[in-house]
């Protein structure tokens, strides 16, 4: 009998097809377990896969503790897509659970080689043929993938050849696999795992498209728990209506000789050497007792809760009072999931706590980015929801997308994002896969049958003419539900049933179709009694002309503001509808002409009342109280200035407002800063209203007071707001002012502000001052701004100068910035001039910027120069991040394709291969890349190169093994 201590990989089966097909993998079989325990009622069959003892069974493995390496092996319904040509009897590996470097070396040597899985699989049948019927390939002619809308009868068991057919226009057309072509295939991606069968060819398609999802099957997820393990699943149908038995035993087999080809390239001492799977389950539970205690240690929730106060556990919320920069947001949520608080955290409380100030928007990104990288070799996965009701004004959405690529590229992380159809968005994910949603005709019917009661009175008793409605809105909206409602708005107050029917015939489609419907809705809008209208008109221009999204009771409050009124009128507040349209965005100036002006007033009215004459709230808890009291409080304190700079005059009781020291000066004098440490001062010169930052200044304002670390002249100059980097100037403004370790040039500079940064160099601003690590000309370079960076060389800007970290050319050619780059190089820069340890080469291979790299191949840059950090290549680089185009452009200009690394010699190859690129993988094969070239480097990269394929046993490698 046989000692379960001796089996150290176990392969679970779930059903009998597969439990067959297992068995018929074995090199050896065994006898079973002498005993087993009471309560143990599992089937265990255990044998010999090469090297290793494997215990297979149909249930987790109770008396099987010894074992170390799980594999989960059976059949799976495929997702096919562009992207992924699936077939029946493909394989697909899922890309987590254990093994993932054998399964990397596999997948590099299938490449290579081509695989034999057919082979084994026929040699097997040949050694016992009462499998053959059961297990063998089926005719090609049954693989058939019905389009999505052909579904197979209901309670109909024949097969599809006979009750759905091979009519080709009912059949997903798809070309003959070549001699060259893996068959079957086998693909490496993502495994959904559920309760239920998945039998929905659309639902399919979505996860497919929106996930990435290969395979479909129900038994991984509630398993892994238990029983951690890598999936290996062979497809035998195409999870829709058409279940195809036929395919079971063949896709079993497929999985099962790919599980044994795994288990073969596994040496034994390395499955030894691996924790024991239950020791694998008690360190997590251990983890997350030890991650619990941790996350509720008193220190760190209050440095969780000063970066920022939302608690994401217990619910999905807007931010609080909008008040919070949601990158800071993104960084808790990543700092609360670790073990311990990271230092880069710790170290950005500590620096703020003395002060009482909040971190700026610089130190939480750069934060986020370091704790991003320590996160690299995990999954990390960003959810942004309602992308588009990110503020787009002084380009804060820009930014917010700019830090979170910036954070993927750090950490490789998974970005999801939704969001409504804007140019500016979508221009930002052009690249990304996407998936367009529109609610189905049933969705809109269903909308429309349960409002046919706002139809007149004639409409209600009329059914055919209800169908003719709630078939004409369909067929006219295209999945809009929004449409949908304006289009029944339209019908509400017809007068007879032919003026129904010719408002259906004229219902407008296509692009224009919200155009049409809105300016019909603003018809009716205008032919309603005054009140109404007013209100109506009211509502409209603050939600066109917001600054931000308001809330319900913020909306409320504004409307119920009046002119010479010292407080809210409360009863005056009554409930509005939040609505939205891309069309009075467009629109706004025809029918909102005085909507700045108005909502400006407003705002200021609203301040000035008496209950904000004492000034600052002391303590949070009345900062709380008067956000609850006066909900419309937050928004007019942060965006008065903005609106009352966009009217064309100067808003009513704005210079009262400014004027009366009751409201701003009660608790200290004009430069007492409020919440977050601004002053008005500061506001006022960050949106750049030239009259306010006079008055203030002329009212004693002090030009050097400093709000949450930036200076009014820096704010300014960031924002481009020329008359009042100007005005500041003259009244006493440091033009070297530093804010967040730049200078205001840095920051003209880095937005490229040209005529801001010439009124400060005419000002005397230093043109070679470091700002965070960077010169202006960096900070300009960065961002691809050529007439800054000209302005700046004609100044007098050294191209060799660099701060600590990135020099000028490095930057430009980090991000593609071709112009800026040739710009450079003309006036003398050092081609391989180092920027954090990278050549501008490497940095634009790096990157994937081919037209960069060709312009620095043509003016002479090394093709072999290395990075000082690690001593990789350009070509490297390029091969790390799959940059095909750039490879062949490398390798055509003469680049080594066997150009090792300083650290652990490894070669392009194995960078390729270990980030996954196949087709960079079959690129550098093709060009002679040798898969044993790095064996002579340490042992580090030997151990890669052996999981990427590489032969343990040729001449070379046993050399090298004698000489150590």
């Amino acid at each position: 009998m046989s000692n379960p201590n001796d089996y150290n990989v176990g392969w679970i089966c779930a059903v009998t097809t597969e439990y067959v097909a297992a068995q018929a993998m074995l090199d050896e079989k065994h006898q079973g377990p002498a005993s087993v325990a009471t309560h143990d009622n599992n089937d265990y069959t255990l044998g010999r896969i090469g090297q290793h003892n494997v215990v297979i069974a149909v249930l987790p493995l109770g008396d099987f503790a010894n074992v170390r390496v799980g594999l989960m092996v059976g059949i799976g319904g495929g997702a096919p897509s562009s992207k992924h040509d699936i077939r029946l009897g493909d394989i697909v590996v899922s890309t987590s659970g254990g093994g993932q470097c054998a399964v990397g070396g596999l997948k590099a040597q299938y490449i290579g080689e081509g695989h034999q899985l057919e082979e084994t699989i026929n040699n097997l049948i040949d050694k016992k043929p009462r499998l053959r019927k059961t297990y063998s390939r089926p005719g090609a002619s049954t693989d058939r993938l019905y389009k999505p809308g052909v579904l197979h009868p209901e309670k109909d068991e024949s097969g599809c050849a006979t009750t759905c057919g091979d009519d080709p226009s009912n059949i997903v057309p798809r070309h003959e696999r070549t001699e060259d072509e893996d068959n079957p295939a086998i693909h490496y991606g993502l495994i959904a795992s559920a309760n239920r069968l998945m039998k929905d060819a659309s639902i399919r398609d979505s996860l497919a498209a929106s996930k990435e999802v290969l395979c479909f099957e129900m038994e991984a997820a509630g398993l892994m728990n238990h029983f951690p393990c890598l999936v290996i699943r062979g497809i035998c149908d195409y999870s829709d209506t058409h279940k195809n038995k036929e395919w079971q035993g063949y896709a079993a087999m497929t999985a099962a000789a790919y599980a044994k080809d795994l288990l073969r390239r596994i040496p034994r001492n390395k499955i030894e050497a691996e924790r024991k799977l239950g020791e694998v389950l008690d360190g997590l539970q251990q983890g997350v007792a030890h991650l619990v205690h941790k996350q509720r240690h008193r220190d760190s929730e209050a440095i969780l809760e000063w970066l920022a106060p939302v608690d994401y556990a217990p619910q999905q919320s807007d931010y609080y009072g909008r008040r919070q920069p949601g990158t800071a947001s993104l960084l808790k949520q990543l700092a609360e999931n670790q073990p311990s608080l990271p230092e880069s955290v710790t170290e950005l409380y500590q620096r703020h706590r003395m002060m009482r100030t909040r971190p700026s928007m610089d130190e939480v990104r750069r934060a986020l980015h370091s704790l991003a990288a320590d996160l690299s070799s995990s999954r990390l996965f960003i959810v942004i929801d309602a992308l588009d009701e990110c503020p787009a004004s002084n380009g804060c959405r820009s930014q917010f997308i700019e830090n979170v690529f910036q954070v993927q590229n750090t950490s490789r992380a998974n970005v999801f994002a939704t969001s409504r159809n804007i140019p500016e968005i979508t221009d930002k994910f052009k690249k990304c896969i996407s998936l367009e949603i529109h609610a189905s005709d049933h969705d809109v019917r269903q909308y429309l049958d349960g409002h046919m009661y706002r139809l007149p009175a004639f409409a209600k008793r009329d059914q055919k003419l209800q169908e003719e409605i709630k078939n004409g809105i369909v067929l006219a909206v295209k999945g809009m539900f929004l449409l949908a409602q304006l289009h029944l708005d339209a019908l509400v107050g017809k007068k007879s049933p032919y003026a129904v029917q010719i408002a259906l015939q004229n219902l407008s489609t296509g692009s224009n179709a919200y155009d049409d419907a809105y300016r019909d809705a603003m018809k009716r809008i205008q032919g309603q009694v005054e009140d109404q209208k007013v209100l109506a008109m009211d509502v409209l221009s603050w939600i066109t002309y917001a600054l931000r999204p308001l809330t319900t009771s913020q909306l409320q409050h504004a409307l119920a503001t009046e002119v010479g009124h010292q407080d809210l009128i409360r009863g005056n507040i009554s409930d509005v509808e939040d609505l939205v349209s891309q069309y009075f965005e467009r629109e706004q100036k025809n029918w909102f002409p005085n909507a700045e002006y108005m909502i400006a007033t407003t705002c200021v009215i609203y301040l000035s009342f008496n209950a904000f004459e004492s000034g600052i709230c002391r303590t949070r808890e009345k900062f709380d109280d008067r956000l609850r009291l006066y909900r419309l409080y937050d928004y007019a304190a942060s965006c008065w200035g903005h609106h009352a700079r966009a009217s064309s005059t100067l808003p009513q009781g704005v210079l009262d407002f400014l004027k009366s020291y009751s409201l701003i000066e009660s608790a200290h004098d004009i430069d007492s800063k409020d919440f977050e440490g601004h002053t008005p001062l500061y506001h006022a010169a960050r949106i750049g209203h030239e009259a306010v930052v006079r008055l203030l200044l002329d009212k004693g304002a002090s030009v050097e007071v400093q709000g949450q670390s930036m200076a009014a002249l820096c704010w300014a100059a960031l924002n481009g707001h020329e008359s009042v980097v100007r005005l500041l100037l003259d009244k006493g403004a440091s033009v070297e002012v530093q804010g967040q370790s730049a200078t205001p040039l840095c920051w003209a500079a880095l937005n490229g502000h040209e005529s801001v940064v010439r009124l400060l160099l005419d000002k005397g601003a230093s043109v070679e001052v470091q700002g965070q690590s960077a010169t202006p000309l960096c900070w300009a370079a960065r961002n691809g701004h050529e007439s800054v960076v000209r302005l700046l060389l004609d100044k007098g800007a050294s191209v060799e100068v660099q701060g600590q970290s990135v020099a000028a050319l490095p930057w430009a050619a980090r991000n593609g910035h071709e112009s800026v780059v040739r710009l450079f190089l003309d006036k003398g820069a050092s081609i391989e001039a180092q920027g954090q340890s990278a050549t501008p080469l490497c940095w634009a291979a790096l990157n994937g910027h081919e037209s960069v790299v060709r312009l620095l191949l043509d003016k002479g840059a090394d093709i072999e120069g290395k990075s000082q950090n690690i001593g990789w290549t350009p070509l490297s680089w390029a091969a790390a991040s799959g940059h095909e185009s750039v490879i062949r452009l490398l390798l055509d200009k003469g680049a080594d394709i066997e150009g090792k690394s300083q650290n652990f010699s490894r070669t392009p190859l194995s960078f390729a291969a270990e980030n996954g690129h196949e087709s960079v993988i079959r690129l550098l094969l093709d060009k002679g890349a040798d898969i044993e070239a790095a064996m002579r480097g340490i042992e580090v990269a030997v151990r890669l190169l052996l999981d990427k394929g590489a032969n343990a046993e040729s001449r070379k490698w046993s050399q090298h093994r004698a000489k150590e």
